[in-house]
This record gives structure tokens, sequence and C-alpha cells, in this order.
């Protein structure tokens, strides 16, 4: 193992010298930065020393650093923005600053703004956090049996997994970790050299199933989620590691993916090829219009757990992807690497280190696909054939992205017991419901109590499930209202950023950075013609904004959008939903989105008069009654 880490190395330091030589010695000018670099350079050259001259130097060089700092922004948000229409990687590089926690939260709900004490809190934290709680000990680890033997790795998928990795920039460019000595630049521009190397490398330890103890050490860094950012939980723990060890994760993924998505039902959408938000978003909205609609009721149940990705058991994770067919030697790698893994938690410095000993690591490639067949493991455990909604005969109890659930069933006692059954279950994997965040919603009364380990659970009357807002009314008014608030909060985030830019690059910048955020989601809407009035008063509102004009000025709105040309949101919804309508009916899997569309509660009457506005009226008005 140290033979090929030592090759890489050699082979690495020359490139990664040059291209940090390249790196220092660009230098970004402009006709301005000039004149002011000459300025100084006269006035260093006078002998005179005087306070008057000392202030006009120092007056100088902060207008030059000033403009150099501008000339940069400006190239780089350009370059970026030309390149792929967004600005994030663009905002990664311009960004040289850490943000740093001010002040934590101790134990006792004290506050300290200590470096040491907020380092040592956050490092309780998480050993605390990993450190399993299961008693449940397994005196023998289970010998997993190869039912067929393992093909080695071939160069190819090394060159894949490098080109798939290396196609995303590292979150934290900026941030210089010694253990990360093989960044992805090096992995990349080495690319033919490197290659058989790792290759070699990846087979060895496939066949020995040893692990170079680089590869069991990470580092957690923390970024804030929301809510209080005194309080440690708020923040999500991140894993930096070797990056050669990610490749070799990417391989193992792409070798076990396949077995892994067959055993998937059709309720996960999370991590899987052809399946988004979207599809999730069109099957609750779909129950909740036409559940209404039929004078039905329906109870729905948003569950939360706690840390979800932090606190899985081990042990469950190797008996879930044993149950699902995969390998035994993948899952002896993986279970070699977790055995030994350790972490430390880097702020401003650098924590000791502390075993994991439960957990996924959020960072490593193949943790969402773990996450999700321990989750298929537990539903496969709860006996659910009898509840849910029957929806043409099949019934439709849960829904799942990822660790974001929403349960179903037409009655609260029967909605209590399979929280209660999911809570218990959940627990074995190392799961605990979040009771304060697990919501109900209903269509009918709220005056029975659902309780779930002796805590009652709140009704509700709206949710945001997955970016949307879902309320009990089937109204669309709330949530085309936060998508416009949304919307102008993006907008102004990035008025610096377009103030001196080209009105191409401003459109282009609007086209892929703004309107998504108005309508994203918007091949599940009902719109009337009110609220597309409100979606187009929006964009136009913007336009005007982008390209400096207010009310005074006597423009018309016609040569506003003439020379604008920004993509007309209305537009875009009736687009994305037809192309979106025709993709999920054309598709031949046998998913959710299509069942529920074809499907109506045949036990279920409809009210006298005229129907609130339903999904499919924009497609029958265009394709007639018969469009399905």
């Amino acid at each position: 193992m140290r033979r090929h880490g030592e090759i890489i190395e050699d082979h690495g330091n020359y490139i990664l010298h040059h291209i940090e030589t390249r790196k220092i010695n660009k230098r970004v000018t402009s006709t301005e930065t000039q004149q002011l670099l000459e300025e100084r350079k006269k006035l260093l050259e006078i002998r005179e020393n005087s306070q008057e001259r000392r202030n006009k130097i120092k007056e100088v060089s902060k207008k030059i650093n000033e403009s150099i700092r501008k000339i940069k922004r400006q190239k780089t948000l350009k370059k970026h923005i030309e390149r792929t229409g967004g600005i994030k990687k663009a905002m990664k590089e311009l960004n040289d600053k850490n943000e740093w926690m001010l002040k934590v939260k101790t134990k006792n709900r004290n506050h300290t703004s200590k470096r040491p004490e907020i380092l040592k809190i956050a490092t309780d934290y998480y050993r605390d956090l990993y450190h399993s709680k299961n008693l449940r000990l397994l005196i023998e680890e289970p010998n997993f049996i190869d039912l067929e033997p393992i093909p080695e790795i071939l160069r190819e998928e090394t060159i894949k997994a490098i080109g798939y990795s290396t196609m995303f920039e590292k979150v934290f460019q900026n941030i210089n970790f010694r253990d990360q000595s093989t960044t992805d630049e090096l992995l990349k521009s080495t690319l033919p050299a490197i290659a058989p190397i790792l290759t070699d490398l990846f087979n060895e330890i496939l066949e020995t199933e040893t692990i170079p103890e680089d590869w069991t050490r990470s580092t957690i860094i923390l970024i804030h989620k929301k809510g209080d950012k005194e309080e440690i939980g708020n923040y999500r723990p991140i894993s930096l590691m070797s990056n050669i060890y990610k490749v070799f994760s990417r391989i193992i993924l792409s070798r076990i993916t396949r077995v892994l998505d067959e055993n998937q039902p059709k309720e996960q959408a999370g991590f899987r090829s052809g399946y988004s938000t979207i599809d999730h978003i069109h099957v609750l909205r779909q129950i909740v219009q036409k559940y209404s609609e039929y004078n039905k009721f329906y109870y729905l149940g948003f569950v939360d757990f706690n840390k979800a990705f932090d606190t899985l058991e081990h042990e469950y994770i190797w008996d879930a992807l044993h149950s699902q067919g995969i390998q035994g030697k993948y899952i002896r790698i993986l279970r070699n690497i977790y055995s030994k893994s350790t972490a430390r938690v880097k702020l401003d410095r650098t924590s000791e280190e502390f075993p994991i000993v439960r957990g996924v690591r959020q960072g490593d490639p193949i943790s969402p696909k773990l996450f999700s067949a321990v989750l298929e493991k537990i539903f496969r455990n709860l006996e659910w054939n009898d509840y849910g909604l029957n929806v043409n005969g099949e019934n439709l109890n849960h829904l799942r992205f990822a660790d974001d659930l929403v349960l179903f069933s037409e009655c609260p006692r029967t909605l209590q017991q399979m929280l209660q059954q999911l809570s218990d279950q959940s627990a074995k994997a190392g799961l605990t419901m979040n009771i304060n965040k697990t919501k109900i919603m209903t269509n009918s009364s709220k005056s029975h109590n659902i309780v779930v380990n002796m805590q009652q659970i709140e009704y509700i009357d709206e949710y945001i499930y997955l970016g949307q807002l879902i309320t009990t009314n089937k109204s669309m008014h709330k949530e085309i209202d936060r998508r416009i608030a949304n919307t102008w909060k993006r907008n102004w985030s990035l008025s610096e950023i377009m103030k001196d830019m080209s009105i191409k690059v401003k459109r282009k910048v609007y086209n892929i950075c703004i309107l998504p955020c108005l309508t994203y989601g918007c091949q599940t809407w009902a719109l009337t013609e009110n609220l597309a009035n409100k979606i187009n008063i929006c964009q136009n509102s913007m336009e005007k904004s982008v390209i400096g004009v207010n009310r005074r000025d006597k423009f018309r709105l016609r040569e506003i959008k003439t020379r604008t040309q920004f993509k007309q949101a209305h537009s875009v919804y009736l687009t994305q939903k037809w192309r979106w309508t025709g993709h999920m009916l054309r598709e031949s899997e046998d998913k959710w989105t299509k069942i529920i569309t074809e499907w109506y509660p045949r036990d279920g009457n409809r009210s006298r008069g005229r129907q609130r506005k339903r999904w499919e009226d924009d497609l029958k008005k265009i394709a007639g009654p018969d469009w399905l």
C-alpha cells in the first residue's frame, strides 16, 4: 500500500508545483490599476519623509487593492457566467474567507466565545453523536460469503470515476488540508499516468481487503443549515477525506448501484436515476386535490428523523446490504473502512481524533446509497400491506425521498399505528423520530390526538415538502406568493453582481439563476388567471429593475421586453408542464406519478357546481377531455 502511495506522491509533486506557480504569478490589472501603480512608484521614489507623503502612498495603495479586487471579481464572474450561466462556482472562487463560529452555547445554556472552548464543545458533540448507543453488540461479525468471483477493476472504471469527481468543483477549495495531499486537480492533470497506478492499487485492495490507514481518517468541517448559529446541532458535518478513496468509493458505488436500485420500490425517489422531487410533489398534490374534490378524508404524516445520516448503526447497514443482494466482498471492504474510521473537527484549529462508531460519512459518494438501503430494510420489516390509500387496487401508504418521508391514511388511528411502528423499527437501525418536527395534515377533524412514543404530534394546515408548500385547501396562492418572495430575494442578492455586466450576461444570469427559483415545481401547478398575472407582474418588475427603469421613465412594456429578451415565466410554466407530462405518460416504468394521474376516488362524491382549477385543466383545454 505504501509503495503505491509513494509513487502517486512523487509523480504529483512536479505537477502540483507548477499548478501553484501559475496561480501565484497570474495578475489581474487594468489601465486604471496601471496608472495607480505608476503614481505609487513615483511617490516611493521621492526621498522626502513626510506624513503627507506616507498618507498619500497609503491612500493610493488602498485604491490599487480595491481596483485589483474589483477587476478580478468581474473577470471571474464573467468567466463562469459565460461558461455555465451560474455564479455558484464563481462565488466559491472569490470567497477567500472562512466563516467562524463567533459564539456557541454550552451544555448549561451559557455562551462562550473562546476558541479552544468552542472547539472542545464541537468535538465533544460529535464524539457523542458518533458513539453507538446500541447495547446489542455482536460478539462475532458475520462472514458475508461471495456467491461468485468479483471481477478486477478496469482502468476505464478508474478513469470514469476520476472524471466524474472532477466535474464538480471542490466545495471548500480555499481550505488547505494536509491529509488531502492528492487533490482533484492533481488527479485530473495526471490522469493518463496515474490511472494505471490507481487501478493496480484498487485491485490490490479488492483482493486483500486491506484498507490504507489514510482512507479511514476524515476531517469534519461544519456548515450552518438554519436556525440559531450558536446551537452546535444546527450545523451539518461534512467529512473531508482522501480523494483517492473517493475515486475507489465511486467505483464500488457504480458496481452496486444497479442491484440496490432494483431493490428499491417506486415509493423511493431519492438518489435514483429517472426520479426527481417533482415526482413526489405531483403525487402529493394529486392526493390533496382529488380527495378534496371527491369529499374524502385523508391524513398525512410528515416524518422527520434526528440526524438521520449520522446515527445509523453500522451492523444494520451491512445486514441491509446483504439482504438486498450485495456481494460479500464489497460489504467486507466497506465494513473494514468503517470499523477503523476516525475523525477530527476543524474550525480555526483542529481537534484530536476520535472514533466513528455509527453513521455514514457525509461527503462520501457511497453514503446516500447506504442510507437508502437501510431505509428499505426498515420498511420491509413493516407489515403495511393493508394500510394506506387504495389507488386502483394498490395501497399507497408512504413516499420516500431520501430521509423525507410522508405517510398516507384515511384514518387517524391507522396513521398513529403506522407512525409508532415506523418509530420502533427505525430505532433498531439507530434512527430516532423527531416528534417536534414530525407533523400531521388533514382535511378532516383534528379532534383525534395522534400520540407516538407518548408524545402528541402537532396538526398543521400547511407544510413545505421538498421545497413546495402543500396546503389542506389545495390553493396555490400561498405557494405562488412564496415563490415570488424567494425570487425577489434571489434577484436582490445578485443585483450587485449584475450591476456592471452587459445585458447579454444579465439575460443569462436571469434565465439560469433567477427564473428557476420562480418556476420550481411548476410542472405540478394548477394556475388560475389571477396567479398567472401575479407571476407576470413579478417578472415585469424584475426586468425593469435589471435595466434600471422605474415608473417615472416612460417606457412601454414591449420596449423593455425587446431590450431584455428574457424567458417568460408563464411560457416556461406551460412548456415544462407539457414536456414533463408527456415524459411521465410515455414512461414504461411503473411509477406512482402515472398511476395517481390516471386515478380518481371511485367511492367518493363530487360536490355540485364548478370545481376549483385542477392540474389537468390546462392539458384538457388544449388536448381535449381525452388527453390521457
